[in-house]
């Protein structure tokens, strides 16, 4: 509850920021019910609409399908007969609204679609001055559709989000830990899995991160800590630029 609690936190922040982010997870960690939660928070205002959009309703994703399906939710939402993006965006300008559009199951999106397409929606996001802005949902961890060589051109491609990496619970992370214990011959106590819970707050990536840092063998529980606080120094190094990107 604590984590869902500061998740919906730091969106209602962003989101009134006006900034455009992503929520990133793995299947079955909730990424999905968690929008529809934001959905609800951020039910129609006087000047700040939301759209809820499941790219799992487009069978055949293409940019034009993904920027139509938008258009017919918003003109289902609000009675318009808007016909493209370029007219939905001039629409939200001159009436002083902000438009919220919340994309679910987006890892269709990355999976399939090319570089003009991400060029494209920072296009709208940057042409609208913000007053549209995207809420993205990956049931993935981003390393799990793109490999290493591939992600900082994705990061580079949607640069125009902030990044978020939903924290798993406590009980996930132990499970997700004792699976890559499992998978890396690894023997871990339950102490050194609380100290891992802590140092990452549950942040999937940071947890890979000091995970595969540690030798593939532990003797001890002393041992343990101490390899996790002298990994400590380079894997924030590693992942100083997702939190840049959390600072933002």
């Amino acid at each position: 509850m604590a984590t869902q609690a500061h998740a919906l936190s730091y969106a209602k922040d962003r989101i009134h920021q006006k900034d455009s982010f992503l929520v990133i997870g793995m299947p079955g960690v909730g990424v999905s019910s968690f929008l529809r939660s934001l959905t609800l928070e951020f039910s129609q205002k006087d000047t700040q609409q939301t759209l809820y959009i499941d790219l799992n309703e487009s069978r055949a994703l293409t940019e034009q399908s993904f920027y139509q399906h938008i258009i017919d939710r918003y003109n289902e939402l609000t009675q318009q007969t808007l016909t493209s993006i370029t007219e939905l965006t001039s629409y939200i300008n001159e009436n002083n609204l902000h438009l919220v559009i919340i994309v679910d199951r987006f890892e269709k999106a990355v999976k399939q679609l090319g570089e003009e397409f991400f060029d494209g929606l920072r296009s709208t996001i940057e042409s609208s001055g913000k007053s549209v802005t995207f809420i993205c949902g990956l049931d993935q961890d981003l390393l799990d559709i793109r490999n290493y060589e591939d992600i900082d051109q994705f990061y580079t491609l949607i640069s125009s989000f902030n990044y978020y990496l939903k924290p798993l619970s406590k009980e996930d992370s132990f499970s997700f830990i004792s699976t890559l214990e499992k998978e890396r011959n690894m023997s871990m106590s339950d102490q050194t899995k609380e100290q891992l819970y802590v140092l990452t707050g549950g942040h999937l990536r940071m947890l890979k991160s000091y995970i595969l840092s540690l030798d593939t063998q532990e003797e001890n529980n002393e041992k343990a800590s101490v390899e996790i606080a002298s990994a400590s120094d380079s894997v924030r190094f590693q992942c100083q630029r997702i939190y840049d990107h959390l600072s933002n």
